[in-house]
């Protein structure tokens, strides 16, 4: 489930998205900051077609990440910025680029050949399974790692 999520990123965008990916061309990038400003402390929740795919949080300091998949696992990354994408490198999943844009007032991301939905930017901390890291005996809500 945790590959399918990521390889849908990987989709390529069919003909009735080709209107999307129209509109995502002539959009808005989103600046590092911009983002930054956006996401820190909070939890970004993505979606394509409808369907949630998973969520990120990006604690208040530093360029970790944390992606939760449907399932509750999770994984652990780093970002950084290299204009116009933000590469995010993914532990046992490596590096993926994505370039963040304000299309019709909503924000997209667009990886290779697709297209996601931030759905919603939240405050609440969400909370990943001992797989997360093998020390913990519990689950792990990321408002303890600050």
């Amino acid at each position: 489930m945790k590959t399918l999520a990521l390889l849908l990123l990987m989709v390529p965008v069919v003909s009735p998205a080709q209107t999307l990916a129209e509109r995502f061309e002539n959009g808005t990038e989103i600046t590092a900051s911009e983002w930054q400003d956006m996401t820190r402390g909070r939890t970004v929740i993505y979606q394509s077609f409808g369907v949630e795919l998973g969520r990120e949080y990006y604690p208040a300091e530093g360029n970790r990440v944390f992606y939760q998949f449907v399932d509750g696992e999770c994984i652990e990354g780093t970002i950084a910025y290299a204009p116009p994408q933000f590469c995010f490198d993914w532990q046992s999943y490596g590096k993926m680029c994505f370039q963040h844009k304000y299309v019709d007032g909503e924000i997209f991301i667009m990886g290779e050949n697709s297209i996601i939905f931030v759905s919603d930017i939240v405050t609440d901390p969400f909370q990943c399974t001992a797989n997360f890291m093998s020390a913990l005996d519990h689950p792990l809500t990321f408002a303890e790692l600050e």
